[in-house]
């Protein structure tokens, strides 16, 4: 559980005082949510319990962004991210973990979160719908990818996107 303490409203976990920017600032410097859990004595789900307050407290804001390059090769699409805010590093590992319980290497949970996020935005688009705009996070990636790509994405693009993501991705093909 997460509450306010002290005249600043600091924002920490109830069991132990840690401040949820503590936290914070581990999840985007450090390489192991382990790491997070033996330096505070904390458990996994406190350390999301916090991605998630900080992600609700603290974005999105007009700042956040997150810049994509692709490169393709062959009939691959790779996408690399060079640049992105806290806010979408943190939603994207909080969105992983949902999706990878036992990945404990942040930056794994990074690319999950991502992938998760392109495979709802393919879908989205390949089905005609726009559900993506309903999410911040979900907005400033497509975005990102569009213009990375170079192009507007046509059908087919989006089929070998979708296919390539479902083979790469750990976790496999979601359910709709």
């Amino acid at each position: 559980m997460i509450s306010s303490r002290g005249p600043k409203g600091t924002l920490v976990i109830d069991r132990n005082g840690v401040p949820v920017r503590d936290i914070i600032s581990d999840l985007l410097t450090r390489e192991k949510l382990s790491e997070i859990q033996e330096k505070y004595l904390i458990s996994d789900e406190e350390i999301i319990e916090c991605a998630h307050t900080f992600i609700d407290s603290f974005g999105p804001t007009e700042h956040d962004f997150i810049n994509l390059v692709c490169d393709r090769i062959g009939s691959d699409i790779n996408v690399e991210a060079v640049g992105l805010s806290d806010w979408v590093f943190i939603s994207a590992v909080a969105l992983g973990r949902s999706e990878c319980e036992d990945e404990d290497r942040i930056r794994s949970l990074f690319a999950y979160g991502l992938e998760v996020v392109m495979i709802d935005c393919l879908t989205d688009l390949k089905s005609g719908k726009d559900y993506y705009l309903y999410s911040e996070l979900h907005t400033l990636v497509l975005d990102a990818f569009e213009i990375a790509f170079g192009q507007p994405l046509r059908q087919d693009d989006i089929d070998l996107l979708l296919g390539t993501l479902y083979n790469t991705t750990t976790h496999g093909e979601p359910d709709r």
